[in-house]
């Protein structure tokens, strides 16, 4: 049995060993990778492109979102009970502990309402007598003007 060896000298050789191991290492650096263990980081961990996360993200300390979009950004929280911001004890579905400051460039909307047919949007506040207070506005019709809506302040709750 004859064994033949071929060997490539040269510069068409080195040639041919750089463009193989550069594809042999774009190959492994560049295949979908998945991690099936913990990772940990004590620095700044930086994911860009698309991230799904399929299990329960748990942040400890400051957290900033932020979106490169020119559209505004948005947090979608579904699943849960309640969202709470600046709290971690929320009391109602979205719950702020702070002050809440709405402003725009155009004309600044809030939009009170309800789907119960006879049941309107309410405010409710504490006073400083520490009672609480709840407003609404009430609908009244009446011959010469037509419909009417009055605030109706008073002590109570909205609920």
């Amino acid at each position: 049995m004859h064994t033949r060896s071929y060997s490539l000298t040269g510069t068409i050789g080195v040639v041919l060993a750089v463009v193989l191991s550069v594809f042999f290492v774009v190959m492994a650096v560049d295949a979908a990778t998945t991690i099936s263990t913990d990772i940990s980081t004590g620095g700044t961990l930086d994911v860009t492109g698309a991230t799904t996360l399929s299990s329960t993200l748990a942040v400890t300390g400051h957290s900033t979102l932020t979106t490169a979009s020119t559209t505004a950004a948005s947090v979608s929280a579904t699943g849960i009970g309640a969202f709470a911001v600046a709290s971690t004890t929320p009391d109602e579905t979205v719950s702020i502990g702070g002050d809440v400051s709405i402003g725009s460039s155009a004309t600044t909307t809030v939009f009170v309402d309800s789907t119960a047919a006879t049941t309107g949007g309410c405010f409710q506040m504490r006073g400083s007598n520490g009672i609480l207070y709840r407003a609404y506005l009430v609908a009244t019709t009446t011959a010469s003007e037509g419909v009417v809506a009055s605030w109706q302040i008073e002590a109570g709750m909205c609920q």
